[in-house]
């Protein structure tokens, strides 16, 4: 792909992205150990080393420079309760979905374990 390609690709994926902030929280449908997709959803919320550093530019750099990903979904889990519980707003997203966090572009992707990582696509 060449830069003009790249320069009119970025926005067209920008615009059709899901817009998202650490912090947000999502549903995604991901098959079960016998390759069926069930009713359910499994939760994430969504994070950056940014936010999670709370603006520590050294510690970023070194979590950069450790390989780690600086924008991520987390695994909510799951806990059976017998008292009402508050419901929690989530947006439902799919694999391969193209999504936006903090000015980058990614897209969703099946990992270990039924986590999802996003894989980043450019910077808007």
């Amino acid at each position: 792909m060449n830069a003009t390609q790249n320069a009119t690709t970025v926005p067209t994926v920008a615009a059709t992205a899901h817009k998202f902030v650490p912090g947000d929280r999502i549903a995604v449908k991901l098959k079960n150990h016998r390759g069926e997709i069930p009713a359910y959803s499994h939760h994430f919320t969504m994070g950056s080393a940014l936010d999670t550093y709370d603006g520590n530019e050294a510690l970023v750099e070194r979590a950069r420079s450790l390989g780690h990903d600086l924008f991520f979904a987390v695994n909510e889990g799951v806990m059976i309760s017998a008292h009402p519980q508050e419901v929690v707003k989530r947006t439902q997203v799919e694999l391969g979905d193209t999504i936006e966090m903090s000015g980058e572009i990614f897209t969703v992707e099946l990992t270990f374990n039924n986590n999802i990582k996003l894989v980043p696509l450019a910077t808007v």
